[in-house]
């Protein structure tokens, strides 16, 4: 299982991944755990890479979240797509 955060923000991403981590190992799930600090890097990965789960900040400088949802569900229709933020907007 290909897993990947998106998020700008070090320690939130260190946070999710710690979680994730810590989940995947208590259930013995084999999986593999992308980061990327940018909508674009993760962008560029999609030629690459097909992921199952993908934790996507909404607020990202430069290509936002929602932008980087659409190229990836052009994709790739069945990921599970779940949307971040800390903003009371959403």
């Amino acid at each position: 299982m290909n897993i990947a955060i998106v998020e700008d923000l070090v320690q939130d991403r260190e946070r999710i991944s710690f979680c994730l981590n810590r989940y995947m190992t208590e259930l013995g799930l084999t999986y593999h755990l992308y980061t990327y600090e940018s909508a674009e890097d993760f962008v560029k990965a999609l030629n690459t890479l097909t992921f199952q789960i993908v934790f996507m900040d909404i607020y990202l400088p430069g290509m936002t979240g929602m932008e980087a949802a659409v190229c990836l569900r052009r994709l790739n229709r069945d990921c599970k797509l779940i949307f971040l933020t800390v903003s009371t907007e959403h």
